[in-house]
């Protein structure tokens, strides 16, 4: 445990050190300007020469600066844009995340490739403190004029409260009383899931998922349900802890289930156990997904488009709404997934 707060010291005092030198470029986009030297950084920033050092190193053999010996560093404006734009911070769970889901990865790539495309500069911004008032202190030195905050762990609402006082913050898949948030409307899924899979004829379905969806997807699914007078048992609804057990227990009683819904983090083990069972998965049994299809999966799924595209579209007008106007009302905004899918 000391080793890693000590690992995770030293990266929070290199990152300041990069954090500085980026912030200083950016102040003039699209200009080469000269880079302080190890010494200077070391004095304004209270931080060791060889620490400073080291960083600039990592920068230069990266390309984002150029040193030329006898003279100085100096930024390279080919790998900041070389125009002058606004720059939004993204900040994902604790700020501390480097194993990523797929859902993570793929909510990623659309907010961040509509921040880019709208003519934003990106800018992700880890956490390494633990401490709340550091935190805070970190985070507001932040050259950002607004940050994009993905699933912030609720333990961080003052932080993030602290932030959102002082500009722009849209929290996306959370809910945050006093600041803009953007998430998905989990019971409008849920129901429009299960009206497709009803189409299919599917009446003793399965779907495994967390705890945090049993009042929203789960209700969905539900309602679409009883509206098609084929009522679900609770024991086709798995959220508990101990989800693999209770899909085995389920499936050892003799239930042969026509369809499954599942969340990625379960898949193989789910479709592996379908199959110790002898649940045929091409013709007994529909997998459906709304994120991929496995990759060792041989037989046909029903998948679901995930509108990542407008996520991140979405996420872009109300940071620009609120870059424009900060006295606007907070917006606490849902958006419905797709209802399109196909046979992969």
């Amino acid at each position: 445990m000391a080793t890693r707060r000590k690992e995770c010291s030293k990266k929070r005092v290199q990152y300041l050190v990069r954090r500085h030198i980026i912030e200083l470029i950016m102040q003039s986009p699209g200009s080469r300007i000269r880079i302080p030297s190890s010494n200077v950084l070391a004095r304004k920033l209270g931080v060791a020469k060889s620490t400073a050092q080291l960083e600039l190193e990592r920068m230069a053999a990266e390309g984002l600066i150029i040193p030329k010996v006898g003279i100085g560093t100096f930024s390279n404006p080919d790998c900041f844009f070389g125009r002058d734009s606004v720059s939004i911070g993204v900040i994902v769970g604790d700020g501390k995340c480097i194993l990523k889901s797929y859902f993570t990865t793929l909510m990623l790539f659309g907010l961040e490739t509509e921040i880019l495309r709208h003519g934003f500069q990106l800018q992700e911004v880890p956490v390494f403190s633990n401490d709340e008032d550091e935190m805070v202190e970190d985070l507001r030195s932040l050259s950002c004029r607004a940050i994009l905050w993905l699933q912030p762990p609720e333990r961080y609402a003052s932080i993030v409260r602290a932030l959102a006082a002082e500009r722009p913050v849209l929290v996306v898949e959370e809910t945050l009383a006093g600041v803009d948030s953007l998430r998905i409307n989990r019971h409008a899924f849920g129901y429009a899931l299960a009206r497709e899979i009803l189409k299919k004829n599917r009446v003793r379905p399965v779907f495994v998922t967390y705890p945090l969806f049993r009042d929203t997807t789960f209700q969905g699914i539900r309602q679409a349900y009883e509206e098609a007078k084929v009522p679900l048992e609770e024991k086709q609804l798995i959220w508990e802890e101990d989800k693999l057990k209770r899909l085995r227990e389920l499936l050892g009683s003799g239930f042969r289930p026509d369809a499954l819904f599942c969340m990625l983090e379960f898949d193989l083990e789910s479709l592996a156990m379908f199959r110790e069972f002898g649940v045929d998965l091409e013709s007994e049994c529909l997998f459906v997904t709304n994120m991929y299809k496995p990759a060792a999966m041989r037989e046909p799924a029903m998948k679901f488009d995930f509108p990542a595209e407008e996520i991140g579209c979405r996420a872009v007008e109300i940071l620009q709404a609120r870059l424009n106007d900060r006295c606007l009302p907070v917006q606490n905004c849902e958006i419905e997934l797709s209802t399109r899918w196909k046979m992969v």
